[in-house]
């Protein structure tokens, strides 16, 4: 059984990347593996990038709206364009940071 703290983290992981609440099997499957990780995100963050519906979310939409997405789903509201958090987060995307890692920065 996954400890609290790596079911908080996950959850709040699910929350801000997919835009929706942890399933409990999901739930409990990667708070586990980040308990087993010894807390370190890296190889879930890779899982959720390469998932179907990661793929799904994201795989048609553009850096801009991709971002648009994650503070939606962090925060519950929308960002501008000229937002500086927008323009940071759509700069460091287009120069190469991966999205699950500005998910978690986010």
């Amino acid at each position: 059984m996954a400890t609290a703290q790596s079911n908080n983290t996950v959850q709040r992981l699910y929350i801000a990347y997919y835009g929706r609440p942890a399933d409990p099997t999901g739930l409990d499957f990667w708070a586990t593996r980040l308990d087993t990780a010894g807390g370190n995100l890296s190889g879930i963050l890779d899982a959720f990038a390469t998932s179907p519906e990661s793929v799904a979310l994201f795989g048609s939409k553009s850096a801009g709206d991709q971002i648009k997405f994650l503070f939606q789903s962090a925060f519950g509201r929308s960002i501008a364009d000229n937002d500086e958090g927008f323009v940071f987060y759509t700069a460091r995307l287009a120069q190469g940071a991966k999205l699950q890692n500005l998910a978690l920065d986010i």
